[in-house]
């Protein structure tokens, strides 16, 4: 009886031990099962960073085939670095840009135009020289800025320049806020978009006021030089080095009839 009470409790034990067995290895397939959906997921997720990061970098995306956890992880590995090193070439290109632009606005005038001519930023020596704020120059039309002095078709000829993508160099004569008048010598260079067609122009003028001024200044002693020479009753005539005739007076018309 002893023996028989043994064995049934033995037995007891190894059904015990069976059904212990089974549960542990029920729970372990199932946190198997759970760590391959969370594997799954895992490469489906990185898959798909992988082929946004693929897409911004123009390369062909990954097929569902393509990549295993440790290829896609290497794959990530070299993407990130990339962007980074891309980034970073990024700051420095905007950095050199801002270097570039203040030597700029440091020595020109620089406005940005629409395409109708809205002013959508001035440099700090377009301010200046205009005698305009910032705040009463941005939105409004350049046109609070002509002088009167050129005529509409100068202006016609300038627009058609710019508006089919072309550079436009000139000399423009500017009135400031006070009335008063400025030259710039001027560089309008159109930004073009992406079908060719321009949808911001950028000025960049240089204030020639000064040497304009010596220059009409001069014009004007040439004129009063040329009306006294054509007027004096005495014969005057110029030659070149030849010996060959550049002009004459009035006076030496009428004397040798010629």
């Amino acid at each position: 009886g002893e023996a028989y009470a043994q064995a049934e409790r033995d037995q007891a034990l190894r059904t015990r031990s069976l059904e212990l067995s089974s549960e542990d290895l029920n729970r372990a397939y199932a946190r198997q099962e759970q760590e391959l959906v969370a594997r799954e997921q895992s490469i489906a997720s990185l898959r798909e960073t992988a082929n946004r990061l693929l897409g911004q970098m123009g390369l062909p995306a990954l097929s569902p085939e393509d990549a295993s956890l440790e290829s896609l992880s290497q794959l990530m590995d070299t993407l990130v670095r990339e962007r980074e090193s891309s980034r970073i070439r990024l700051h420095q290109a905007h950095s050199s840009l801002e270097q570039q632009k203040f030597a700029l606005d440091q020595h020109a005038i620089v406005s940005i135009t629409d395409v109708d001519g809205t002013i959508l930023y001035a440099n700090d020596r377009f301010v200046e020289i205009s005698g305009y704020s910032r705040a009463e120059m941005l939105g409004q039309n350049h046109r609070i800025l002509n002088s009167g002095r050129h005529p509409r078709k100068f202006f016609t000829e300038l627009w058609k320049t710019i508006s089919s993508g072309r550079v436009w160099r000139g000399d423009i004569c500017n009135r400031a806020k006070d009335g008063s008048r400025y030259w710039v010598t001027a560089t309008i260079v159109p930004f073009l978009d992406g079908t060719g067609r321009p949808y911001q122009y950028v000025a960049i003028r240089n204030d020639i006021t000064s040497r304009i001024a010596v220059e009409e200044k001069l014009d004007a002693q040439l004129h009063f030089t040329q009306e006294l020479v054509e007027n004096i009753p005495v014969p005057i005539y110029f030659k070149d080095t030849e010996g060959r005739y550049l002009g004459f007076n009035k006076a030496f018309e009428e004397f040798f009839g010629l």
